[in-house]
């Protein structure tokens, strides 16, 4: 009987070591569950924020010249900036950050920019050309 008793006690010690360890494992995954909960809701909102269309739009004209400057001069947010140059152009657009303007527009070109402030980005052009702009709130 007594050892009977003894495989029992063993037998009750090794169900609670695998129920603890169950359990958690159990916790374990109810965190990982919950932290992709998390970070795919905060995906979706990200997401859906992108998705939605516009709510205002500002057009402007800016003369270009040979001196580079920002497509801004003020601080603004925007979902998108869409610059057009005509196609009377006579002269090529660079456009690029503040240091370094290398991208090449040619007349009758659209770009689709997906930067947050247009005051970062900078246009210059060989000569005077008069482009359009187009941001997106």
């Amino acid at each position: 009987m007594a050892s009977l008793n003894t495989e029992l006690d063993c037998l009750e010690r090794k169900v609670d070591e695998y129920y603890g360890y169950l359990n958690a494992q159990h916790t374990e995954l109810e965190n990982k569950i919950d932290s992709l909960s998390s970070k795919v809701e905060q995906y979706y909102l990200e997401v859906k924020e992108e998705l939605k269309p516009p709510e205002y739009l500002d057009t402007y004209a800016l003369n270009v010249g040979t001196t580079p400057i920002p497509l801004s001069d003020v601080d603004r947010i925007v979902k998108k900036i869409h610059i057009k140059v005509p196609s009377w152009s006579p002269h090529l657009l660079y456009i690029g950050s503040p240091e370094k303007q290398e991208f090449v527009l040619e007349p009758r070109d659209r770009e689709v920019l997906e930067v947050k402030n247009p005051k970062n980005v900078y246009v210059y052009s060989l000569g005077n050309v008069t482009i359009y702009v187009m941001l997106e709130y």
